[in-house]
Order: C-alpha cells, then structure tokens, then sequence
C-alpha cells in the first residue's frame, strides 16, 4: 500500500464566496425535525426524510420522522409519518425509481425495532420490505443509503449486528429475501461500516468502515476502504492509520469513470488545539491501491469533521461538507477542483441559515448544489430543527 499527502490550498473569504438560498425551514412538528440528505428529480422536487418529528406520539414525543417532498416553489408536503412499527428514525437518503417509488431506510422501528428497509410508493403507500432482527441479519441501518441493480435487487449495510455484532453487508431481492453478503469482524477485517455501499459497473461493493483494519492507534482499528467482489471475496483496500491518512471514515465512498474511490475521514490528518485527534481528510484511493491525501481539514477557515460523503461532479471537482469549524464554527460547504485548490463555498452562521451541514450534497443540471443542515434555521428545536439549502457551484 503506498500512502503519498499532497499539498492543500485554504480559500476562503469570512462568509463564503456563494449565496445560500434557504428553501425550506423546518420547524419540529408535522413536518419533521432534522433532516437527512435529499434527492432530486428532473423536474426540480427534492425527497428526503427527517430523522425525527412527525407524529407526537410516537419516540417519547419526539416523532418518529417523516418522508417529505419540497417542491420548486418552496412549498413542503409530508409524504408519509413513521409510527415506529413501520419504522423509527430514518437517518439516510432516498433512492427512487422511474415509477417515482421511493426506498429507504429507518436505524430504529420495525418488529424487532432494529430497524427497516422500506418502500413508499408515489401514491403514499408504505410498505417494510425487511425488519432487522439484530441477529445474522443486521441491527442499524445508521446513514445506509441503497443502491439497486438491474435485477431490482438493493444493497446496503447496517452497522451493528450480524454474528460478531460489528455490521453486515446485505442485498435484498425484490421479494423480500434478505442475503447477508459479508458480516464484519473486526481486528484486520472492517468493522461498523457508517454509510451506504457503492456498486461498479462489475458488480463490486465498496463501503467505509468506522472501525477494523488493525491500527493500534484507535481502539478496535481506525477504519477502512472495503471491497466486496460480486464472487463475495472480501478485501481490505485501505486500513486507516489514525495520522497523516485520517480515521474514522464516514459516507458512501464515489467512485470516478477510472476506477478512483473519494471519500472523508471524521478525525485524522493534522492534529492541533482545536482538533487533538485531527480535524479529518479527503482521500483517493486508485484501483493500483495507491492512496493519496488530497486536504487536511484545520477547522479553521475550511471546516472541520466532515460527516458526509462526497459529490463527484464535472472536472473532477470534488463537493462536499464539514459538519463544523469554518469561519463561524457551525460547518461549511466546500469543492476540491481537480488541480488541488480547495475553495469554501459557504460558512453556517448558525442562525436562520442552519448549523451543522452532515448531508450529502446533491446537484441538479442548471448548476445548483443541493443540501440539508440538521440543526439551525428555527422552529420548535432547541438550537433549530434544520434546513434545506441551494447554493451555485
């Protein structure tokens, strides 16, 4: 494994260089409380769920989330309200099809309230395709968003459960049968993979661990890159140091037209006084197994803890969130251009225009980037219960 740091290059002026555009503010009840990454469709109407709110009566009165669409013009409906037997706490994005069916996934709820996999169809209609026992099958689904195939089958990953307890990689037919792929174990193997899989052309699935891969440098490993062949043969792409190549790697890795796998670190990189275990990086893995550090994350000016995976969008430019630090410490928006500059789109306030961006962002084809900040904005939340946000790239 070869291991190169390349240069990083901070710009960023004391309040970004793009204007946000809130398009939505959520305020805790019917509609929801913080919310997740969204999608977007060709008409503009972005989906997502929020990980709390909706119905009062459900999770000690903190709601049970919701599945919401936000039309152009701003407007918001409540698509669908978890109650917890068919669903609690959805904590990833959406996945939707030509029918406008949408996919996804709920950490909590369920028969076993170990989570579920779902299906809401465009006419408002849920349906469990899988509860999680917490057993072989997998406990968590915790920011497990699905990818499907051609055949209709999903793929996914919880991060607990399974016989060592420490997460599964599963598919899921479009019958409801579950297949356990791979069950992590921990030690040189990966371990509690925090995010959702990324399918090749091939049919390889790769994902980030939070833990395993060996490193005595953090306790049970400080992560890995992971890859699942379509014959089920594991392997270890990358285990993660704990210094100059980070730790704790977060998000659904992307993958470019060459083979290049980009993701985050939450910690790593540089350690300093604002951030004692480092601030995080942003990564490349080549196919050969040569990785390379592309930013150092200071928790200065350019954020700090990303807690989201990346969007790889034209150019190779590289677009992505630190859920803090920044210019006021409430997280920024950001793009790495293939070159190497590194240039902040956004800081958060921490006010009306929201705090704490750790969604995914996603982009349209009229040049706008679309995401969500769990906290900020206002409503009945302590701190604010979210937003949604547009800026240009």
């Amino acid at each position: 494994m070869m291991l190169a740091v390349g240069a990083c290059l901070s710009l960023a002026p004391a309040q970004g260089m793009q204007e946000e555009q809130i398009l939505y503010r959520f305020t805790g009840g019917a509609d929801g409380d913080q919310p997740n990454s969204v999608i977007v469709d060709n008409d503009g109407n972005l989906y997502g769920t929020a990980f709390q709110g909706g119905n009062p009566s459900c999770n000690a009165g903190n709601g049970c989330g919701t599945v919401f669409e936000l039309a152009p013009d701003g407007s918001e409906a409540t698509l669908y309200t978890f109650d917890g037997g068919d669903g609690n706490s959805p904590r990833s994005a959406l996945l939707r099809d030509r029918r406008g069916d949408l996919y996804g996934t709920t950490a909590l709820g369920g028969v076993y309230n170990r989570g579920t996999v779902f299906r809401l169809s465009a006419r408002g209609r849920e349906r469990v395709l899988h509860s999680f026992t917490g057993d072989a099958d997998g406990a968590g689904p915790v920011d497990s968003s699905l990818v499907k195939d051609k055949s209709g089958n999903l793929y996914s990953t919880t991060v607990v459960g399974g016989s060592a307890g420490r997460g599964v990689l599963f598919k899921l037919a479009p019958d409801g049968t579950e297949t356990v792929l791979h069950e992590f174990a921990g030690g040189d193997d990966a371990a509690y993979p925090l995010g959702g899989p990324t399918r090749d052309k091939d049919g390889n699935l790769y994902v980030v661990t939070q833990e395993g891969g060996g490193s005595s440098n953090c306790d049970g490993g400080c992560g890995t890159v992971f890859k699942l062949a379509p014959d089920g043969t594991p392997s270890v792409l990358h285990a993660f140091s704990g210094g100059a190549d980070g730790s704790y790697p977060i998000g659904a890795p992307v993958l470019d037209k060459s083979g290049n796998l980009y993701g985050v670190t939450e910690q790593g990189g540089t350690s300093s006084g604002l951030c004692p275990s480092g601030c995080g990086v942003i990564f490349e893995l080549t196919p050969e197994g040569i990785f390379t550090v592309l930013h150092v994350f200071t928790a200065q000016h350019d954020g700090s803890s990303p807690a989201a995976g990346l969007l790889l969008g034209g150019r190779g430019t590289l677009y992505g969130t630190a859920d803090t630090g920044g210019a006021f410490g409430y997280g920024t928006v950001f793009k790495l251009q293939a070159g190497g500059a590194f240039i902040v789109l956004y800081n958060f306030a921490g006010g009306t225009d929201g705090r704490g961006p750790d969604s995914q962002l996603v982009e349209d084809g009229n040049g706008f980037l679309y995401g969500t900040t769990e906290a900020g904005g206002g409503g009945s939340c302590t701190g604010g219960c979210g937003t949604v946000f547009r800026l240009t790239r």
